[in-house]
């Protein structure tokens, strides 16, 4: 069986059953969250559980400071690519989802039992990163780099100047990365 996670007929091709408990790991911040809560609680019978996590919530932080002025306009240019991006003529996505949630997820049937933050902080530690870390900080400035690369605001050399200067702090381990996010655990209240 398969089916798109966000069309409402998709509680009828699983059955009226109803989970008790779905999850959706970094995920929320990438689709609708509307359309996303509206099709998912459905899903879950009565009191079932949820629990979002790592839901993405409006701040990418990048220490130490570089440039501030340019540091502060890629940080919002990069923002305004989550909200602005469509996918099949529908928008997908937004660089505040998590709080976005907090009205969304009660909106469709939601009760919000404990919402806290989940903040991703990668920093050296003693002059190194775990390998790991430094794949994701590599990952996440090339994402930033090609969001970014025709940015009307963003002239493309300062882009570089900036790339450039945050791969030689992760070369030499200097550099921190703040990534600030929301999970969410409730239970399903269907209406009526």
């Amino acid at each position: 069986m398969h089916g798109d996670l966000l069309d409402p007929g998709l509680p009828a091709l699983l059955g009226q059953a109803g989970f008790g408990y779905i999850t959706a790991h970094a995920f929320l911040d990438l689709v609708d969250a509307r359309r996303a809560a509206q099709a998912f609680l459905p899903l879950l019978s009565e009191s079932g559980l949820f629990f979002f996590s790592l839901v993405f919530d409006g701040a990418t932080i990048f220490e130490p400071a570089f440039d501030p002025p340019l540091d502060t306009l890629i940080e919002r240019a990069y923002h305004q690519t989550m909200d602005r991006r469509v996918v099949a003529g529908r928008p997908s996505g937004h660089s505040q989802t998590g709080r976005l949630l907090l009205g969304l997820l009660p909106e469709a049937g939601g009760r919000i039992l404990q919402a806290g933050s989940s903040d991703w902080i990668v920093f050296p530690r003693e002059g190194a990163y775990l390998p790991e870390e430094a794949v994701l900080l590599d990952h996440i400035l090339s994402t930033i780099g090609r969001a970014l690369a025709d940015h009307p605001e963003l002239d493309r050399r300062d882009l570089q100047r900036w790339l450039d200067q945050r791969r030689g702090q992760l070369s030499r381990a200097e550099l921190t990365y703040i990534a600030h996010q929301l999970d969410f655990l409730g239970e399903y209240v269907p209406p009526g």
